[in-house]
């Protein structure tokens, strides 16, 4: 039987164990975080992550338009991905397939068991095939958590 006080997070003033035994937390924050991801293997997150930034578009002729971007890491649940907007409407939500393995809640560059990305990481890249050559439109890109909140969108870019 799992000894249940293994997973309860108590004051170092409280706690009855063998302190050489017990796991200790910085403070009752990260107690209540740590406790929530043993009981469900995730941990609630409502704050929006950081928009993209350093958002680009180069046009690629009749292939269409390349947009690029750079992001910051949601430290609080991770990136589950992207909306790529054209004119202030979705365009696309990347990534388009979810990862092969998901331990937990999927993350746009995957995971092995360990926490730590398998293989390629996925590049924060997008081609926008349906664009036609000579015409003007506006990209921005908005973070998803993987929790599922979006970020604001990200400054919008245009072709120069």
């Amino acid at each position: 039987m799992r000894n249940r006080s293994a997973c309860s997070a108590v004051p170092a003033s409280a706690y009855k164990g063998n302190p050489l035994e017990a796991l200790w937390l910085p403070d009752e924050q990260v107690a209540r975080i740590w406790t929530e991801y043993v009981k469900n293997g995730t941990v609630a997150d409502v704050t929006p992550p950081l928009p993209p930034f350093n958002v680009r578009v180069t046009s690629r002729g009749s292939a269409g338009n390349d947009i690029t971007r750079d992001a910051e890491a949601d430290l609080e649940s991770g990136i589950g991905g992207f909306f790529v907007m054209r004119d202030n409407r979705v365009l696309a939500r990347l990534p388009t397939m979810p990862p092969p393995v998901v331990y937990g809640r999927p993350l746009f560059h995957g995971l092995s068991y360990h926490d730590t990305p398998e293989g390629t990481i996925p590049e924060m890249r997008y081609l926008d095939a349906s664009a036609k050559p000579g015409e003007k439109h506006a990209y921005g890109v908005l973070t998803l958590n993987s929790a599922g909140v979006p970020s604001e969108p990200s400054a919008q870019a245009v072709i120069p």
